[in-house]
């Protein structure tokens, strides 16, 4: 879900995952990501410092489609 979150970030055109204030409540969002809100930017860091760079390939073959 991180990296899905981090693609909308890209698409929206932040640059900061600090700047998650500034659409928290947008909600084409929050449509987007099938959440009811927006997990805070301590927990976006924490889950990105976990993982691993195979377990960022494989989220990212899984969630990536052709289109």
């Amino acid at each position: 879900m991180v990296v899905l979150l981090l693609i909308a970030y890209l698409f929206l055109g932040f640059r900061r995952i600090r700047e998650v204030d500034y659409y928290r409540d947008d909600p084409l969002v929050l449509r987007l990501m099938e959440l009811r809100k927006l997990v805070d930017v301590s927990t976006i860091s924490r889950a990105l410092s976990q993982m691993e760079g195979e377990g960022v390939e494989k989220v990212l073959n899984e969630n990536v489609c052709p289109v």
